[in-house]
């Protein structure tokens, strides 16, 4: 089955909208229009596919982060902007819709993710970038609820309930099962 352009653009403008009235984060009609258009860029397989040189490593996929961030502070003027931005981006797709893969190297690895990203949309300046900073971290969760219509899968949602417990209760998938109308509860173990 294939998805039109129209229907995508149609389904992710919602589900990001619906997700910032649920979660009460407030941003700009700019901010969220330019989130949209981020992940209906992503959503095209080129941009996760291209080829980037750096010095002696090369491969295809988005180029490592730190070779991306350590460009971007080192240039100037619109091309340095838009470098940033790129780095931007990149993170907060990377940490709001890849979030499991992201967090396989363990929690450090999304919270570098997200303050390089907050980083270097806050080094451009300029708005709605600055804005899409402040609340990099509400973005996230804004992302993920894009993954709850996967979660009408029952043995999903246990695996999201298990990486709840098991990562000591992120907010990332507390979202999740919120979502999904359930309200996870901390088992304390005790002695007796």
């Amino acid at each position: 089955m294939e998805i039109s352009d129209k229907t995508l653009e149609d389904f992710v403008s919602t589900t990001i909208n619906n997700s910032l009235v649920r979660h009460k984060v407030d941003i700009s009609s700019a901010a969220q229009e330019y989130l949209v258009q981020v992940l209906l860029r992503f959503s095209k397989s080129i941009e996760l596919f291209r080829k980037y040189n750096q010095g002696p490593i090369s491969g295809y996929g988005l180029e490592p982060i730190t070779f991306q961030f350590t460009k971007a502070a080192q240039t100037f003027g619109r091309l340095g902007v838009e470098q940033q931005r790129k780095v931007g981006d990149h993170c907060l797709f990377l940490t709001g819709f890849f979030y499991d893969f992201v967090r396989k190297d363990g929690k450090p690895m999304v919270d570098y993710h997200k303050d390089t990203g907050s980083a270097a949309y806050m080094l451009t300046g300029r708005f709605p970038f600055t804005e899409m900073a402040e609340n990099f971290g509400d973005l996230i969760i804004v992302i993920g609820d894009l993954h709850l219509p996967q979660l009408d899968d029952e043995r999903k949602l246990v695996d999201v309930y298990t990486r709840w417990q098991k990562t000591g209760h992120e907010r990332y998938y507390e979202s999740l099962l919120t979502g999904k109308g359930i309200i996870p509860q901390k088992i304390h173990s005790g002695s007796n």
